[in-house]
């Protein structure tokens, strides 16, 4: 025997001889089939190892920080 080779869909399957006539070496080609269609999704996996830490983000900017009376909180709640 000589060669197995998967054809493109819908190709016609081969045999050839690559030997002689009294010492046949076969080489076959068999067509794929055709695409079918999508199965179900499957389960959830299992949850994969925590990432490394990212790197640090930018300084803020400084806040902006007023007093607050009890007078300002009186004139809210009437």
């Amino acid at each position: 025997m000589g060669t197995v080779t998967t054809g493109e869909a819908g190709s016609e399957a081969s045999v050839t001889n690559a030997g002689t006539a009294s010492a046949a070496v076969l080489n076959f080609t068999i067509p794929r089939g055709a695409t079918g269609a999508t199965g179900p999704q499957g389960p959830k996996g299992a949850t994969g190892a925590t990432g490394p830490q990212g790197p640090q983000g930018p300084a803020g900017s400084d806040a902006n920080v007023q007093s607050i009376t009890t007078s300002d909180i009186d004139a809210l709640s009437s």
